[in-house]
């Protein structure tokens, strides 16, 4: 039953994927993995491309995300980056690391303007930030380097770094400092390689940035 067929005519799904298929559909490429393919085709320009790599991602992950969208290095997805919904405008930064089921979401009534005068209204996710499962970010809201944001949040303000936010409308329930930090080292699989003396000295540093 390896071409998944079963008696009574059951496994067509299956089957009519795996005619599709074939072995591919023994590893299937996580969202980050297509999105980084995909650069190639927004380099060149090749919008029918770009739309074919979009609806891939939605097809494989149930996930709505632009090629076209900006995000940085090595940007973790959970579960390859099931059902998420991330805003074409919307920024990412480096080693983010993203739950399942989040919303990145616009709001042309939310608009900020930064010092060089550019507009935007989608949310901007700095580095090394986490997003828990189901959290929703909506609007020109920033979202510093380091701060968490806890599972099924909504998000309506902009999140300092460092910082710890929950619940619905988000609300600041606490600082990640040297002496506290250990205990959100796990969120990123980024750093669990990473000594607990590294990890500290770079919250220390980071602290250090934040107030300069």
């Amino acid at each position: 039953m390896l071409d998944g067929s079963f008696p009574n005519g059951r496994g067509k799904h299956l089957s009519r994927w795996l005619s599709i298929l074939g072995d591919e559909i023994d590893v299937i490429p996580g969202v980050y993995q297509l999105w980084s393919e995909a650069q190639d085709a927004v380099n060149l320009g090749d919008e029918r491309l770009i739309r074919r790599y979009t609806n891939l991602i939605y097809l494989l992950h149930n996930t709505v995300l632009s090629p076209k969208t900006r995000l940085g290095l090595d940007v973790r997805f959970a579960y390859g980056g099931i059902a998420n919904v991330i805003h074409l405008n919307s920024i990412i930064g480096n080693r983010v690391a993203l739950g399942q089921g989040i919303t990145l979401g616009g709001n042309p009534g939310s608009v900020k303007v930064l010092d060089n005068g550019e507009k935007f209204y989608a949310p901007r996710i700095a580095d090394h930030a986490f997003i828990g499962g189901g959290a929703r970010v909506l609007g020109a809201i920033e979202v510093g380097r380091f701060a968490v944001i806890g599972v099924n949040a909504v998000v309506l303000q902009d999140v300092p770094p460092l910082t710890v936010c929950v619940g619905s409308p988000a609300r600041q329930i606490s600082r990640i400092t040297v002496d506290n930090c250990l205990k959100y080292k796990g969120l990123w699989t980024h750093f669990r390689d990473m000594s607990k003396e590294e990890f500290i000295s770079l919250i220390q540093q980071e602290e250090k940035n934040s107030y300069e």
